[in-house]
Formats: C-alpha cells, sequence, structure tokens
C-alpha cells in the first residue's frame, strides 16, 4: 500500500509549513485495500484543518502518521536504486512539538490534582511566582473550555478530587481536562481525533473557539505584552464529528477511497455561500466523502 506522505525541508520547512510528499508504505485494510493511494496534501502553518469523510476512509491514520504513531516506509520508484524499501522517510522538522490528543482521555488519579493533570507534559513544575503564574494560565484555559472560576477555586488543587483514573467526573470533563492539557503544553502542531465527540452543542462551540484563539493568537493564555510576531504559527489538525464541527475550521479536508483533497467551499469566495450551504456540503463529503476539490456554486 503505496501513500505520499512527509513534512516537507527546506525553505518551506523553515517558513513553518506542513506539507507531505514522497511514496510510503502506511498501512492496509483488513479487506486488504489500500488506506491511501499516492497521498499528498499541503496546509501552511498556522491554520486550522478539519478532515471529514465517511467511516474508515482513514482520517485518524493521518492523524497518527503527523503525531508518530505509526511510521510510514517509501516503497521505491519502479527502477530506482536510490531508496532500499522499508527504510522510513517521514520527517516531522525538531521546531515543531507536535501533540496529540488522545480520544479516550487519560487522566491521572487518586491524589493527583487537576492542575497537576493539566501541568503533566510540562518539563519541569515551576515552584514560586512561576508555579502561580502557571496556575493562572490553567485557570484560564478551563475557562475558556467551560469551567467556572468557583469550580476551579474550590477543585483544582483539591487532591483525591478526581478519583481513580479520573472516575469521579464525567467523561465530559476528563475529555475537557485532556484538552486543557494539550493547550497548556502550548506546541506548534496539536492533532485530535474528534475531540469533541463526548461533548454537548454549547461545550463543542466553546472548545473550537478556543482552537481558534489558539492557532490565531499563536497559543492560549500567553503574556499579552508579547507581540504576536514573536511567537511561532500554531496549527491545530482534527477530525470533526460533525458539519457544525468542521465548519470552524479555515480548511476542510475529505478523506475518500485512499485519497485525501480539499473541500472548496463556494468555488474560492466563501461570501458567495451562506452558512447552510456550507454545512450541507460538509455533511454530503461526511457521508459520501466526495473529493477531488470539489466546488459548491460557482
Amino acid at each position: 500500500v503505496s501513500s505520499k506522505a512527509a513534512v516537507k525541508s527546506g525553505a518551506a520547512r523553515a517558513a513553518g509549513r506542513l506539507k507531505k510528499k514522497k511514496k510510503h508504505q502506511v498501512g492496509q485494510r483488513a479487506s486488504g485495500a489500500a488506506t491511501f493511494k499516492n497521498l499528498s496534501f499541503f496546509t501552511e502553518q498556522g491554520r486550522m484543518v478539519a478532515i471529514v469523510g465517511p467511516p474508515s476512509s482513514g482520517k485518524a491514520t493521518i492523524l497518527k502518521l503527523l503525531a508518530n504513531q505509526i511510521f510510514a516506509k517509501n516503497v521505491p520508484e519502479v527502477g530506482s536504486a536510490s531508496q532500499s524499501a522499508g527504510e522510513s522517510d517521514l520527517f516531522v522538522p525538531p521546531h515543531l512539538r507536535v501533540v496529540q490528543i488522545q480520544e479516550s482521555p487519560l487522566i491521572l488519579g487518586p491524589e493527583e490534582t487537576i492542575f497537576e493533570n493539566l501541568i503533566y507534559g510540562i518539563k519541569r513544575t515551576p515552584v514560586g511566582r512561576d508555579r502561580k503564574a502557571l496556575e493562572e494560565r490553567c485557570r484560564l484555559v478551563m475557562r475558556k473550555l467551560g469551567f467556572s472560576e468557583a469550580y476551579l477555586a474550590d477543585h483544582l488543587n483539591e487532591p483525591g478530587f478526581l478519583g481513580v483514573d479520573g472516575t469521579r467526573l464525567t467523561r465530559a470533563d476528563r475529555q475537557l481536562i485532556s484538552i486543557g492539557r494539550a493547550l497548556v503544553m502550548n506546541p506548534e502542531v496539536i492533532v485530535a481525533r474528534k475531540p469533541t465527540a463526548l461533548l454537548d452543542d454549547d461545550s463543542t462551540a466553546k472548545v473550537l473557539e478556543a482552537f481558534k484563539e489558539f492557532v490565531e493568537k499563536r497559543g492560549l493564555g500567553m503574556d499579552p505584552k508579547e507581540p504576536l510576531i514573536h511567537r511561532r504559527k500554531r496549527t491545530f489538525l482534527y477530525t470533526a464529528k460533525n458539519e457544525k464541527a468542521a465548519l470552524h475550521a479555515h480548511d476542510v479536508f475529505v478523506a475518500h477511497e485512499g485519497e485525501l483533497a480539499p473541500l472548496i467551499l463556494g468555488g474560492g469566495n466563501d461570501k458567495m455561500m451562506t452558512e447552510r450551504e456550507k454545512l450541507d456540503m460538509i455533511a454530503k463529503a461526511t457521508q459520501s466523502g466526495l473529493a477531488g476539490g470539489l466546488e459548491f456554486g460557482s
């Protein structure tokens, strides 16, 4: 099963762009059919990107590839002696930290606190004034995700509140803490498979707005005195649970029949489409997998 998958290097990499290229061995369905055939897609760093498509179309495979959970292997061109089969050619630039939000949230407990869960990915736990600043940033992130200040004041640092593996919390709250952990880590790239699947419509809207702010402000809860130009761009790639969740994205890609193609809304002129028309097109693509950069309207 061959596909093209890599992160562009050189000048484009220095500019912070994400791109996939070159042929690779990625995976195979139980039926023996290809997961992807010559997969190649490009998105600028600093975008919120939704991936939609029918079930088993390879959406999760793309995210796992970006998160280095699976590794592509080269499929040499016919007659080429330059590379050997089985050699990995997937390269993620070291300055792009990629964090994946698991579909099943991992919560530490029972003695760990919400705050300790949120800073779990930070290498060194700060003390004193630095710890207080980090705690305030955690509060800000969780408020963005819908937690009240009163709730955080009572429970952010309460040992034993979470229960074993977070079982005293609802599944939705565990997911929100998992999302908050990724936002507190503030990597250059976050990938997530159905990050809002456990959430109601109100929480879904808050989470996606938080991710949009993460992308557009290059981090969530950052020092307002720091000029935006001094921060690296942020990117969020996710699979959407429905068309409303995908509509928040800057770009929408459709996975279908071993290919990944951009969904062009309004023929390149978004103002020509109503929100309802966009929702209808994304819904159709999610159900049947329209590929090939299809356009809606003229």
